[in-house]
């Protein structure tokens, strides 16, 4: 009887499928061997750039290379913007070291916002920034800080009416866009008055103006809180008493507004609460109005104010003491100065 030989044994295709084994090929020599593959977890894409990539990388580069443009040019092209927009050598300094600090500062806050908002919508809102911004210089004939009040109150014009689009179903991100032009307005109004006052002044009286400036600013601060409130209260007493289930308490909820929020949160869903927060943002929106009132006026009157420069002597009492032999001519200086 000859002597039986066993079959070679084939892995099923239950093992080739959970250890990714090849099935052993008929004419390899060792039939018993496996082939093993890489998994498919290992293989790796191949990258191919498409239309909207080659696109979004070139823009990139523009944008990368006009900011660096801009940026060390603007060491060259100081002494020429001295000269042509009749500067000094200090204008000239605190020109690049604004646009060296601002730059500063706003990348952290920028890089904070795209990754809030995206960076696509991050990208157009600077890049329109920078085309305002460069305009603006272009066009510029002379250091004199009128084009910033005007900018200023034009801003904060368009903010406040921007405000009064607020509502109950306002969306976060809609709130924080819709704040950001008051903001900048308010803010470059602050700055660019209390430079206004003192090239409209003499130079030793440069305390007093920015010292009654801020006096000024503080004060109508304190007026604006209490007209606010006044007319809080009685757009909130007439929307109240719109509502039939909220007209016998108008006057009680108009009294205390901080009272009334609380109130608010407290109560229960319903339509009462409903009406009672849609009357309180209905009231809130006219302050805006009253607000883009005011500054609609302060921006007509500031056409005719009178542009001054800021290219001025430095006048002072207030000098510096070298010692007892110089201290009296600088005094006698100073006050030769002020005459």
């Amino acid at each position: 009887m000859a002597p039986s030989i066993d079959a070679p044994q084939v892995p099923s295709e239950e093992i080739y499928e959970s250890t990714l084994f090849t099935p052993p090929n008929e004419f390899s020599s060792d039939v018993n061997q496996p082939q093993i593959i890489a998994p498919l977890n290992d293989v790796k894409p191949v990258f191919v750039p498409g239309r909207s990539f080659i696109l979004a990388f070139i823009s990139i580069c523009i944008i990368t290379l006009a900011a660096a443009l801009d940026a060390t040019s603007l060491s060259i092209a100081l002494p020429i913007i001295t000269e042509r927009l009749k500067g000094t050598a200090i204008q000239a300094f605190w020109s690049g070291t604004s646009f060296l600090v601002t730059s500063a500062v706003f990348q952290p806050v920028i890089g904070g916002l795209s990754h809030a908002f995206g960076r696509k919508q991050l990208i157009l809102v600077i890049a329109l920034l920078f085309a305002v911004g460069s305009l603006v210089a272009a066009l510029a004939t002379n250091f004199t800080m009128i084009w910033a009040i005007w900018i200023a109150w034009g801003t904060t014009t368009l903010g406040f009416g921007l405000l009064y689009l607020l509502d109950p179903d306002t969306s976060v991100v809609a709130f924080i866009f819709l704040n950001v032009p008051v903001s900048i307005g308010t803010g470059m109004a602050f700055t660019s008055t209390s430079l206004a006052v003192q090239a409209a002044g003499r130079p030793q009286d440069a305390g007093h103006s920015v010292t009654f400036y801020s006096f000024i600013r503080v004060f109508g601060q304190s007026l604006g809180v209490a007209i606010g409130g006044v007319v809080f209260q009685n757009q909130m007493r007439t929307k109240l008493s719109e509502y039939p289930l909220l007209a016998p308490l108008a006057d009680e909820y108009s009294r205390d507004a901080t009272a009334l929020v609380s109130l608010i949160h407290g109560m229960e869903a319903g339509t009462e609460k409903t009406q009672l927060i849609k009357a309180y943002a209905d009231s809130i929106k006219m302050i805006w109005v009253v607000m883009a009132t005011l500054s609609a006026t302060i921006f007509t009157t500031s056409i005719f104010v009178k542009g001054y420069s800021l290219d001025q002597e430095h006048k002072t009492l207030q000098g510096l003491n070298y010692g007892d032999g110089d201290k009296g001519l600088e005094k006698d200086q100073s006050v030769a100065n002020c005459q």
